[in-house]
């Protein structure tokens, strides 16, 4: 047996997208189960995790559980766990910024001038990090 999950690893998104697999998200943005997870929606994923364990354990499907070492992602403003998700990307065009950054720092739009960096819908979460 061999557990995908073509919605969280990048890899086995690329096993998933050459078998045709679903792409099934069970997480929310903020770390909780979704309607996807069944029984487990709305529990955060470590209740969740503990919950599955012990479902596995009383239907008498659980082996073992080892302890290994590895790599995991902290997300640097919030410095909490990072969990991989696909989701939507998106890019800015940086020449105009740096053009403007440059005419703020030498005076070009006058003496009052300041460049904003923090995007509106950013700028709650940025407070609380800085």
């Amino acid at each position: 047996m061999l557990k995908i999950t073509p919605a969280h690893d990048p890899n086995d998104f690329e096993v998933g997208k050459r078998h045709g697999l679903p792409q099934i998200d069970v997480m929310t943005d903020d770390a909780h189960m979704n309607e996807a997870a069944g029984k487990y929606a709305g529990l955060d994923r470590f209740v969740a995790r503990a919950r599955v364990i012990a479902d596995l354990e009383e239907l008498g499907l659980m082996d073992h559980i080892s302890e290994h070492t590895h790599r995991w992602g902290l997300a640097t403003g919030a410095r909490r766990l990072w969990n991989r998700a696909f989701s939507t990307q998106w890019f800015m065009k940086m020449k105009p910024l740096a053009e403007d950054a440059r005419k703020a720092v030498t005076g070009a739009f006058g003496p009052a001038a300041e460049i904003e960096v923090v995007p509106d819908n950013q700028r709650d979460h940025f407070a609380a990090v800085v």
